[in-house]
């Protein structure tokens, strides 16, 4: 099974809307509230666990506005760095 995090985005979405409509198992994460996807917010990745059967991990995830990274670096640096 594949683990693909961060399907609110442009990559991670492609990817798992093309992993899923190839007939591949695959679970996606967001840091919104779903009932499609797992919850995963870089900003306290300690709360996550890997699903059981996971083999793959995609991490499509982190903060890309050149704007809020500028503005905010800790945090930025927290969820795309360290997270």
């Amino acid at each position: 099974m594949t683990l693909v995090i961060g399907v609110d985005g442009l990559i991670g979405g492609g990817l798992y809307r093309a992993l899923k409509s190839a007939g591949g198992a695959v679970l996606g994460t967001t840091r919104r509230e779903s009932a499609e996807h797992l919850h995963l917010d870089f900003g306290r990745p300690e709360d996550f666990r890997i699903p059981r059967g996971v083999d793959v991990t995609v991490i499509c995830a982190g903060i890309g506005d050149i704007a809020a990274c500028a503005a905010s670096p800790q945090e930025t640096s927290r969820v795309n760095v360290s997270g």
